[in-house]
C-alpha cells in the first residue's frame, strides 16, 4: 500500500499548491514566478510537474510540495502533512512516519479545551439563569463583537472555578500530565488547578489552523473578588507546540488577505484583531502585547511586502515601536503607519467607525512621513525638532535598503528641517558607517535561509556547474544528444577522469537541481552542441589559467634556489600552456 505522502501526491500535483499561494507563468514545460523566500526582481523560483520539485536558482531553496508549504506556512513536517492530507482527501493513521503521537495529544487536548470554552460562552437560559458564559457573552456583544465574530474566531469563556476544565479533560482520556504540557494547567503542592479561571478566551491558532494555546481576558465582578488585583491578560507559557515569538494572533484566518493585498495590518491586541477583521480589513494580524520578533515578520515577509503598524502617535507608541520597525525595515519592508485618532485604539475604532478604520488603512503613510507629520506637530521649536528628527527618523532613513528610497526622504527631511540636503547625508554615514548589528542581515538570511550558503561561485565553477548539470540532463532524458558521450569525453579530459566521476556521484538532491537548471535553461535550445562547447573551451581555458598561476609560481620558487635545469623544464611548461592559452582565445 502507498504511504500516506505518496497517496498525497497522487492526487494533488506541485504546480495546484504552489499556485494556490503564488502567481505562476509557463516556461516551457515548466513554470516559473518570483521567489516567495527571497526579495527579488526576476523570477527565479521554477517548478518541474514532471519531477514534482521546486528550485530556486536564487536562494537555493528546492523541494517538494511538502517541504513547500513547510516554508510558506511555517510549519512543521506533520503540520504541512496534515494540510495536504486534509485537501487531498486523504487520512492519516497515527502510524503514520513523522507524525508525532505526543504532540497529536497535545494538539487534542487543546482542542478539546477550545470546545469547552466555546460550550460555556452562552447566553443566560432559564436553565441556568446566574451563568457566568451568559455575563461574557454580553460583554463581547457590546464590546462591539457580533455572534457570527465570536462563532468564527472560536471565543469562549473559562469559568471562575478551580479544575472545572481539568475534571472535563480528564474524563475525556487525558492525564493531568497532558494538561500541564498543553499549558491548561499549573502544578502546585495540592496537585492541579486551571491556569484560565474567569475569563474570556481567544484561541490562538498556528499558521494551518491548529489551536497551540490561549488568551485569556479577566472580566471583572464575575466570579473573582480580586480581579482588579489580576493581570488583565493572562496568556498560555511556552510548550512544545506554542512559541509566541513565532506566532501571530490571527495569522491563520489573514495570510490569503495578506497575500491578495500584499499587506499585512499589525495590531496589538486580541479585541484590535477581531475587530479588525469583522469591519472588513481582513489583513489583519496581532502580536497579542509580545515584542514584534524577527521571526513573527520573516512570516508575514514571505506572503507580503508593506507592514501597516496601528499604535498611537505619541512619543511613548513612537518609542514602544522602533525595535519592530527597524527589524521591518532591515528585512526591506515598506513600512506605512495607519493613523488613529488621539485616545482610540484600533479595536474601538474599528467598533465605532468601521468605515473609517478601514480609510485610515488604505491612507497609511510610510513611517518617516508619519514621524515627520507626528514631530511637526508638537510644537517644538527648530532646534529642538531638528534634534528630534535626528534622534528619530534619521535611524530608520539609514535602515531603508533601497538607496532611492534613501535620496526621496532626505530631501523630504531636509525640507522639513529647513536645511541643505549635506549636513543629513553626512549625519547618515555616520549612522551607517561600519554599522553592524544584530538587526542586520544578508539578503539571503532574510527570510529564515541562515543554514542556506549564498552561492558565490567563481567563472570555472560556475561554468563546471553548467556543464555538469547539462551531461546530468542528458543522461537522464529521453533524448539525449548524440555528442553526450563526446561532451563527457572531453569534460573528462579538461578536469581529469578522476575528479569527472567524483563530481557525478553527488549526492541525489544537488544532482537534481543540476539537472533542473540544466532543463529550465537549455531544453528549447536549437544550439545546444555550440552551447556546451562553448562551455567546455572556457572552462579548458580557466583550468590552464590556474595552471599557469601555479607553475609561475613554481618558476619562481626554484629561480631562488639557483636550479637553473628545473628552472628550464618549467619556463618551458608556462610557454606551452601560454600556447594553448592562445589557440583557445582564436577560437
Amino acid at each position: 500500500m502507498a504511504s500516506v505522502v505518496e497517496e498525497i501526491k497522487s492526487k494533488l500535483s506541485i504546480v495546484d499548491v504552489v499556485s494556490s499561494y503564488i502567481k505562476l507563468e509557463r516556461a516551457g514545460s515548466n513554470f516559473k514566478a518570483r521567489c516567495p523566500f527571497h526579495n527579488e526582481k526576476t523570477a527565479s523560483f521554477f517548478i518541474s510537474p514532471s519531477r514534482e520539485t521546486y528550485h530556486c536558482f536564487g536562494c537555493n531553496r528546492g523541494g517538494d510540495m511538502l517541504s513547500f508549504v513547510q516554508e510558506i506556512e511555517g510549519i512543521d513536517f506533520r503540520g504541512a502533512l496534515g494540510l495536504l492530507a486534509e485537501r487531498a482527501g486523504v487520512r492519516i493513521t497515527a502510524s503514520e512516519p513523522g507524525v508525532n503521537r505526543e504532540r497529536e495529544k497535545i494538539f487534542a487536548v487543546l482542542e478539546e479545551a477550545t470546545i469547552f470554552f466555546s460550550n460555556h460562552l452562552t447566553k443566560n437560559t432559564e436553565a441556568r439563569p446566574n451563568d457566568a458564559g451568559g455575563q461574557a457573552h454580553e460583554y463581547l456583544i457590546k464590546r462591539g463583537i457580533s455572534d457570527e465574530t465570536i462563532k468564527n474566531f472560536r471565543l469562549g469563556y473559562a469559568p471562575a472555578e478551580w479544575r472545572t476544565l481539568s475534571e472535563f479533560l480528564q474524563q475525556k482520556g487525558f492525564t493531568p500530565e497532558h494538561l500541564l504540557k498543553a499549558g491548561l494547567s499549573i502544578k502546585s503542592e495540592k496537585g492541579y488547578y486551571d491556569r484560565f479561571r474567569g475569563r474570556v478566551m481567544f484561541p490562538i491558532a498556528d499558521n494551518s489552523g491548529k489551536i497551540v494555546g490561549f488568551s485569556g481576558r479577566i472580566l471583572p465582578g464575575i466570579g473573582q473578588e480580586d480581579a482588579d488585583k489580576q493581570a488583565k491578560y493572562v496568556n498560555s507559557p511556552e510548550t512544545e507546540v506554542f512559541h509566541k515569538s513565532r506566532v501571530l494572533y490571527g495569522f491563520d484566518k489573514a495570510k490569503q488577505a495578506i497575500r491578495k493585498e500584499n499587506a499585512a495590518v499589525l495590531v496589538e491586541g486580541q479585541m484590535d484583531l477581531v475587530l479588525s477583521h469583522q469591519s472588513g480589513v481582513g489583513n489583519t494580524v496581532a502580536s497579542s502585547g509580545t515584542a514584534l520578533t524577527r521571526d513573527h515578520l520573516v512570516l508575514i515577509k514571505r506572503l507580503a511586502d508593506t507592514l501597516i503598524i496601528a499604535f498611537d502617535a505619541d512619543e511613548a507608541g513612537l518609542s514602544a515601536s522602533k525595535k519592530g520597525v527597524d527589524l521591518a525595515l532591515s528585512l526591506g519592508f515598506d513600512v506605512r503607519v495607519a493613523e488613529i485618532p488621539s485616545g482610540l485604539d484600533p479595536a474601538d475604532m474599528a467598533m465605532k467607525d468601521p468605515a473609517g478604520w478601514r480609510k485610515s488603512v488604505e491612507s497609511a503613510q510610510h513611517i518617516i512621513d508619519f514621524y515627520l507629520k507626528a514631530l511637526s506637530g508638537k510644537g517644538y521649536d527648530m532646534r529642538t525638532f531638528r534634534k528630534k528628527t535626528s534622534e528619530l527618523v534619521l535611524p530608520y532613513i539609514a535602515k531603508l535598503r533601497n538607496t532611492i528610497d534613501q535620496a526621496h526622504f532626505v530631501s523630504e527631511t531636509a525640507r522639513a528641517l529647513h536645511l541643505g540636503e549635506e549636513p543629513i547625508w553626512e549625519e547618515l554615514k555616520k549612522l551607517s558607517g561600519g554599522e553592524t548589528t544584530s538587526d542586520t542581515i544578508h539578503e539571503h538570511e532574510t527570510m529564515g535561509e541562515k543554514n542556506i550558503p549564498a552561492i558565490e561561485l567563481g567563472r570555472k565553477q560556475n561554468i563546471e556547474r553548467k556543464i555538469l548539470g547539462i551531461l546530468l540532463w542528458q543522461e537522464n532524458t529521453s533524448k539525449p544528444s548524440t555528442d553526450r558521450e563526446k561532451w563527457e569525453q572531453q569534460y573528462g579530459m579538461i578536469v581529469g577522469e578522476k575528479t569527472f566521476k567524483g563530481k557525478k556521484n553527488l549526492p541525489e538532491k544537488e544532482k537534481n537541481d543540476l539537472i533542473f537548471e540544466a532543463e529550465i535553461y537549455y531544453q528549447d535550445l536549437k544550439e545546444l552542441p555550440q552551447e556546451i562547447e562553448l562551455l567546455l573551451a572556457n572552462l579548458e581555458e580557466e583550468v590552464l589559467k590556474e595552471q599557469l598561476v601555479v607553475a609561475m609560481d613554481e618558476l619562481r620558487d626554484v629561480e631562488l634556489k639557483g636550479d637553473t635545469a628545473r628552472s628550464m623544464e618549467i619556463l618551458k611548461k608556462c610557454q606551452e600552456i601560454s600556447k594553448k592559452l592562445s589557440e583557445i582565445v582564436k577560437k
